[in-house]
């Protein structure tokens, strides 16, 4: 989505096709999330989120009122700063995991 006014407009085009759940995926930014969301849950839909990527968190989705989570790495994503935490994350998983795996 390019703007909050597509988002919003695509979620109405779901609803009208009769479409009652929707999952809003992590390349939304903030702007077009918080539209589709809002648009979503004024029209009485159950709205699932995919916001792993390092674009959103999981701490904003709830602020914007997302409740329902898919994918683990979702938390992941939201707590780990790969630039800080990755190697030492590495290190620990090699310890259940084959050696050369990478995460």
């Amino acid at each position: 989505m390019d703007s909050p006014s597509a988002a919003k407009q695509k979620v109405i085009e779901y609803y009208k096709l009769g479409l009652r759940h929707i999952k809003l995926y992590w390349k939304l930014r903030r702007p077009e999330f918080e539209a589709a969301f809002e648009t979503a849950d004024s029209l009485g839909m159950k709205v699932y989120g995919h916001v792993d990527q390092n674009i959103m968190f999981i701490d904003s989705t709830l602020d914007i009122g997302l409740r329902n989570y898919e994918h683990i790495l979702t938390l992941v994503n939201s707590v780990l700063d790969v630039q800080n935490d990755g190697k030492d994350f590495s290190l620990e998983m090699q310890k259940y995991y084959a050696p050369g795996t990478h995460f």
